[in-house]
């Protein structure tokens, strides 16, 4: 009988081994859409990690998708929050 891997554990994974992928793609300099499309993944590979790295990696998938919704949706509402401050950030060092 075989224990099967929990998702959040193979997500992180898959995750991983995509950060290095957009790695090798962001080293290489001399084809540009190459470039362009590590630079793509890295961004979405990073934002998903720092969500499902805060997901128990033996939790089930439904578990893993409520929480990633979540987590995403605080990392949007930071996001916001600093895109909206930032002018007044800059005024204040003027």
């Amino acid at each position: 009988m075989s224990t099967k891997t929990p998702f959040a554990a193979r997500v992180q994974f898959v995750l991983v081994i995509l950060m290095f992928a957009s790695i090798v793609m962001l080293s290489q300099g001399s084809i540009l859409p190459l470039y362009k499309a590590g630079l793509i993944l890295m961004a979405i590979t990073s934002l998903s990690q720092i969500a499902f790295g805060n997901i128990l990696p033996s939790a089930t998938f439904g578990r893993s998708m409520r929480q990633y919704v979540i987590y995403m949706a605080i990392i949007a509402v930071i996001f916001g929050i600093s895109i909206a401050i930032t002018p007044w950030l800059v005024s204040l060092g003027r």
